[in-house]
């Protein structure tokens, strides 16, 4: 019964809600007001403060809740590739031309 219970268990979907961030005024509780934005600064210490509050903390619970530990995990990383691997568009400048000179 044990061997059929775990087999179901694998065998089925299991839906994660995706865990969202508010965006903190800085250095409060208080959410920001609509329309109010925050600089890339504020908004990676934002990101940052969300993941040590919210993220991690249901990671944990979802790996306490689902026996497939390796769901959560990727969840998580999925959110920190998202919100805290900073990309920055480097444009890759055109290769340079080169004079050669042949003499025959």
């Amino acid at each position: 019964m044990k061997i059929l219970l775990a087999c179901f268990l694998a065998s089925t979907p299991i839906n994660l809600e995706n865990v969202a961030c508010p965006n903190w005024l800085p250095g409060t509780n208080e959410i920001l007001p609509e329309g109010v934005t925050l600089s890339p600064k504020m908004k990676l210490h934002n990101a940052l403060r969300c993941y040590c509050e919210i993220i991690k903390p249901a990671e944990i619970r979802c790996m306490e809740e689902f026996p497939r530990r390796q769901i959560c995990k990727e969840r998580t990383d999925r959110w920190v590739e998202q919100n805290l691997i900073l990309r920055r568009n480097v444009v890759q400048p055109p290769p340079r031309g080169r004079l050669i000179n042949l003499e025959p």
